[in-house]
């Protein structure tokens, strides 16, 4: 699923041995999200998204986590700062991406709540879901950087609240003269009402802005980011 430069996963601690994470990456097939233009190049938030999707997932088997991948594409982790547009991409195990967005939802919400009633039977330490997307607002002006939204109950808030801390605590180690709006709040979202998992859902960055476009085409930022969300995962 990494692809052939990715595939071999080193171990690094067995700190999320007995924990089960369910990595969702946004939109995907037919719908591409939200779209931008950066160096006379498109981007399609379902590319940019998957790709930190796949770092994350590995960052956490590193750890000792079982990780589920939801959304599924057939290029693996991709060392490009422009990743091209496709529709490929196909639900966990291999199932057609429907353009309408409540079905699309519900596939994905159907497939996480069934793993995770079988997992249950495994006595998992913990489970959790993990979703990416990355947003676009028409206000071109606005950085994003990465909001955090939560479930209302108190283990998904927790989390949420730990990885958003950890993200702020790189950016004064990395960018110290720069202050992180990143937010943290609780969103109605279909994903976040509907799976029964306690969930974080984040948006990495505008796509519309000209800054978060290009942090999230490098291939560097891209690993960090996931970098950072393991380690705020780790920190629960």
């Amino acid at each position: 699923i990494f692809g052939k430069k990715h595939q071999y996963v080193k171990r690094k601690s067995n700190k999320l041995a007995g924990c089960i994470y369910y990595v969702v990456s946004g939109h995907g097939g037919p719908d591409t999200g939200a779209k931008g233009m950066h160096d006379g190049h498109l981007h399609c938030e379902d590319e940019y998204a998957y790709d930190v999707a796949l770092r994350l997932s590995k960052e956490l088997i590193s750890h000792g986590a079982f990780v589920h991948v939801i959304v599924r594409d057939n290029d693996g982790i991709r060392d490009s700062n422009y990743l091209d547009c496709d529709e490929d991409e196909f639900h966990l195990p291999k199932k057609q991406l429907y353009l309408n967005q409540r079905k699309r939802l519900n596939q994905r919400i159907a497939k996480i709540n069934v793993l995770s009633r079988k997992n249950k039977k495994l006595n998992p330490i913990k489970q959790r879901v993990i979703v990416l997307h990355v947003d676009s607002n028409e206000n071109h002006n606005m950085r994003i950087d990465c909001h955090f939204y939560h479930q209302k109950n108190k283990t998904s808030k927790k989390l949420t609240q730990t990885m958003r801390d950890m993200v702020r605590k790189k950016y004064k180690q990395h960018q110290p003269k720069r202050k992180y709006p990143g937010i943290m709040r609780y969103r109605g979202l279909f994903m976040i009402e509907n799976v029964k998992l306690p969930l974080v859902f984040i948006e990495i960055g505008n796509i519309k802005n000209k800054h978060d476009i290009k942090r999230v085409s490098r291939t560097s930022n891209r690993q960090a980011l996931a970098e950072w969300f393991a380690a705020g995962i780790l920190a629960e």
